[in-house]
């Protein structure tokens, strides 16, 4: 079993039943939860992250928290493929 941090706060076990997974289902499965990932880290409610991620909203903060949290998805799916691939 394999540990894949997706946030400081949070971590998901990616089994070996993940691992059959096609490639876009697991990054699929990363990404479920960003919103409320980071509206908790950002202390704000998950419609407001949300309402940013769709651009109906505007805030470079939460903008950045959704950048950031991306870019940890990305180097974890990363991992996982290079693990694959060994």
């Amino acid at each position: 079993m394999t540990l894949v941090y997706t946030s400081v706060m949070q971590r998901q076990r990616v089994t070996r039943q993940h691992s059959t997974l096609h490639p876009s289902l697991v990054r699929a499965k990363l990404y479920k939860g960003i919103y409320a990932r980071v509206a908790r880290g950002l202390g704000v409610s998950t419609s407001v992250v949300r309402r940013v991620g769709q651009g109906i909203n505007k805030s470079e903060r939460i903008t950045l928290a959704l950048m950031s949290e991306c870019r940890k998805i990305e180097l974890a799916i990363e991992k996982i493929s290079r693990e694959r691939a060994a």
